[in-house]
């Protein structure tokens, strides 16, 4: 998500959504309704690919073999609402990560600041 409110010398305030959670494949979400026990087995092996396979994100910084409860629950929603000041711009970055069809999105966000001029703030 981002803002530009370089144009203008007053403070804006800039709304956006984002949301927490995993959203799960047709076949991953299909496999779940089997039983108990293979939906515990399949989501502990996709897990598992994100820990084997990036641990911890050298881009992010976001560690994969500590992924939140959060994250690992259904995708929830959220509006947030922040001021950006005039003449800056703001962009929002949430870390994230797919397996197949499979998509995470992670409590972890960083803001880039950018001033009129082009500069990071």
């Amino acid at each position: 998500a981002s803002f530009d409110n370089t144009g203008s010398s007053l403070s804006s305030t800039f709304t956006y959504k984002y949301s927490v959670g995993t959203s799960w494949s047709t076949e991953m979400s299909e496999g779940f309704d089997v039983s108990t026990t293979v939906s515990a087995e399949m989501k502990a092996s996709f897990w598992g690919r994100f820990e084997a396979t990036i641990g911890v994100s050298h881009a992010t910084g976001y560690n994969w073999r500590q992924v939140s409860t959060q994250a690992q629950q259904e995708r929830k929603e959220f509006t947030v609402e922040t001021k950006v000041p005039g003449g800056k711009a703001i962009k929002i970055q949430q870390t994230t990560g797919s397996c197949g069809s499979s998509d995470v999105s992670t409590e972890k966000f960083r803001s880039v600041e950018v001033m009129a001029n082009g500069e990071f703030g």
